[in-house]
């Protein structure tokens, strides 16, 4: 009897572990109606996360493009004074409703990756998480109402600039020539929009510096002359990222150019929720099998680089294949990233949303398996440009020595 109560007063006292718990965020105030990115509404937030929490006055506003028809919407959130976060100090954040992404983690975990890959070769140092996202997951209410499972992210108007260095930031847009780099000159922007700094005559001027550069150098000019216009080691990395996990989406579209003279431009992902196999439709995966023949064709950029860069590509490849983009760090990244959403979390969204996943998560175990032979294959097979010149001149010396051969 007497070990019976010592074995109640001991479980008693061991402290009851709780599931884990996303931060909270209320926003009070009115969202009804919201419909444009100009609609900008007076709220107070409260953000519920420890020593990390706050509550302040500020604005609201729609974000995305697209994603301003999906039924759960995109925010951003803006104060007149920097507020302290887990992930910095800044005045501006932004709330990512991850609608097409029924996992909620591609886009955090994409950008986790190419930081990490960033870091490794020296682009974007002196940046808060060298040109990328960064964010943590929390659970959102307006005036107590629950609207659903978030990602709070750094805003995209922090991601480039240095301490004493402002970035100029040009997005690519796809759906016009311009875009694909297969228009000569570009006097209204289009296929192309500031993101940071001035959209004047100025950066127009240099944006076409670089769209003739791509149309009108010879391959010759082209590669000996890229290094003069674009760092090339964001160039590969870019290459290399965009085809391993599958980011369909930021051939064209989603691709960031990065200056910080005007001169010498960086590549830089940004929106990377379409990847790992997802797409932009709900509950539906892409085929895994997709080389982005068809995307790189479409642009002049990536189609001349593919093919002027062979050797570069080949030898960055390998590289990143044995490290970050590695299947091992893949998955065990991939797998981290879903134990940062609790169950019960993921359970509340479905509910609110009736957004269920219909898919196993364990897909990646296939998709890595499927799409890792195909990009391997393509990769290896690169041919780069022949040079006629030198090929017609050992076919000549060959012929030379066989005549020779035939006389002795």
């Amino acid at each position: 009897m007497k070990k019976i109560l010592i074995l109640i007063l001991f479980l008693i006292m061991i402290p009851v572990v709780k599931a884990e718990e996303l931060p909270r965020l209320n926003i009070n105030g009115d969202l009804d109606f919201m419909s444009s990115k100009t609609d900008k509404r007076e709220v107070t937030i409260e953000l519920i996360d420890g020593d990390n929490g706050f509550k302040e006055k500020g604005t609201i506003k729609l974000q995305g493009a697209s994603s301003l028809h999906y039924d759960k919407k995109n925010y951003n959130i803006a104060f007149d004074k920097e507020i302290k976060t887990s992930l910095g100090s800044f005045k501006k954040y932004t709330l990512k409703a991850n609608w097409v992404d029924e996992l909620h983690i591609r886009n955090l975990l994409t950008a986790k990756i190419i930081s990490e890959i960033n870091e490794e070769y020296g682009l974007f140092s002196g940046t808060v998480n060298n040109g990328l996202t960064d964010g943590f997951f929390v659970e959102v209410y307006n005036n107590g109402e629950y609207l659903g499972l978030y990602s709070m992210n750094i805003h995209k108007d922090y991601l480039f600039d240095k301490k004493d260095q402002e970035a100029i930031v040009i997005s690519v847009k796809n759906d016009v020539d311009q875009s694909y780099f297969k228009t000569e000159e570009n006097d209204k922007w289009e296929g192309f929009e500031v993101e940071e700094g001035e959209q004047d005559e100025e950066n127009l001027n240099r944006l076409n510096r670089l769209i003739n550069f791509v149309n009108n150098s010879s391959d010759k000019e082209f590669r000996s002359h890229f290094g003069d216009y674009f760092d090339l080691d964001s160039a590969l990395n870019y290459y290399c990222t965009m085809h391993v996990l599958e980011l369909s989406d930021n051939v064209v579209n989603n691709l960031y150019l990065v200056s910080y003279d005007g001169n010498y431009w960086y590549l830089a992902f940004y929106d990377l929720d379409i990847s790992w196999g997802g797409s932009k439709y709900q509950n539906e995966l892409l085929d895994f099998d997709n080389n982005l023949n068809k995307e790189v064709n479409s642009s002049r950029l990536w189609s001349r680089f593919e093919k002027l860069f062979a050797k570069e590509i080949k030898e960055r490849y390998k590289e990143l294949r044995q490290n970050k983009l590695s299947e091992e760090h893949l998955k065990e990244y991939y797998y981290d990233y879903l134990d940062m959403i609790p169950k019960e979390a993921l359970a509340r969204e479905n509910e609110k949303w009736n957004n269920k996943l219909t898919y196993n998560i364990n897909y990646i175990d296939k998709f890595l398996d499927v799409r890792l032979k195909i990009i391997d294959n393509k990769i290896e097979r690169l041919k780069g440009n022949i040079n006629y010149l030198v090929l017609i001149i050992v076919l000549i010396v060959l012929l030379i020595v066989i005549i020779i051969k035939k006389k002795v």
